[in-house]
C-alpha cells in the first residue's frame, strides 16, 4: 500500500516483488531492450480508437508499458489531428517515465484492472505528477501477467485529459487488449527465439513453445 512521504510531499509507490524475475524473463521474450515495438504501437492505436468510441471523445493516449527500473512505453499512441505521433521526436522523449509518475506501477502491484474515472477522487492519486505534466484526468489500465510464470511484465493503459465513466465496458475493453498484448508478446518471443537458437535456454524460464501451448490449453475453457 502506498504511504505518504513527508519529504517529497507525495505518496510513495508500491513495492515491485516481480522486478528481479521480470529482468531475467524479458531478455528471453525479446523485450529487454527499451525500443519501440511496431506491433505494440499498432495495438495502442487500435485501443485508442476503441476507447474513444466507448467514451465519446478522442482526448486519449494509450500505451503498452514495460516496467523495469523505469517505465518504457514500447507501444504508444498520442492523438494529433487523428494521427499517431509515435515516430516523432516529441513522442520519442515521452516513451519513458519514472516509476514515481503515473498509475501503471499501482496497476502492476494490484495485478488486476485499475479504472480511475477521476484521478483527483482520492489524495493518493491526486498528488501524482503525471496530472500536471500530462494533464491526465482519467486512467484505465490492466497488468500484463505472463501466463507461464505469473510474472507481471507491465501494463496496457489509456489516459485521458477529461474525466470518464469507464464502467464495466471500459474494464472489459482494457482486459481484452491486455490479452491481445500477451498474444503479441508470445509472438515476439517466438520470433526472438528463432534468431537465438544458438543460445541456451535461460534456467527456469519456459520456452515460447511452452507458452504457446499454455495459451492454447487455457483458451479451450
Amino acid at each position: 500500500m502506498p504511504t505518504f512521504n513527508p519529504a517529497s510531499g507525495l505518496h510513495d509507490g508500491p513495492e515491485d516483488p516481480d522486478l528481479a524475475r521480470r529482468k531475467k524473463l524479458l531478455p528471453h521474450l525479446g523485450l529487454a531492450e527499451d525500443r519501440p515495438v511496431p506491433q505494440f504501437d499498432d495495438l495502442a492505436r487500435r485501443l485508442a480508437a476503441a476507447a474513444s468510441k466507448l467514451v465519446g471523445h478522442q482526448h486519449l493516449g494509450t500505451m503498452v508499458n514495460i516496467i523495469q527500473d523505469d517505465q518504457y512505453f514500447a507501444g504508444l499512441y498520442l492523438p494529433a489531428g487523428g494521427a499517431s505521433q509515435a515516430d516523432t521526436p516529441a513522442t520519442t522523449s515521452m516513451r519513458r517515465m519514472p516509476l514515481s509518475e503515473g498509475w501503471c506501477v499501482h496497476t502492476l502491484h494490484r495485478r488486476r484492472a485499475l479504472p480511475l474515472n477521476d484521478v483527483h477522487a482520492m489524495p493518493r492519486w491526486s498528488g501524482n505528477t503525471a496530472i500536471s505534466r500530462l494533464r491526465v484526468q482519467s486512467y484505465l489500465g490492466v497488468p500484463l501477467i505472463h501466463p507461464s510464470t505469473g510474472v507481471a511484465l507491465g501494463t496496457v493503459c489509456a489516459i485521458s485529459t477529461v474525466q470518464n465513466n469507464w464502467g464495466h465496458a471500459g474494464v472489459d475493453l482494457i482486459k481484452d487488449f491486455g490479452k491481445q498484448a500477451l498474444d503479441l508478446i508470445d509472438h515476439i518471443a517466438t520470433e526472438h527465439q528463432q534468431t537465438q537458437r544458438h543460445n541456451p535456454e535461460p534456467t527456469g524460464i519456459p520456452a515460447p513453445a511452452a507458452l504457446t501451448r499454455h495459451i492454447r490449453e487455457t483458451n479451450r475453457y
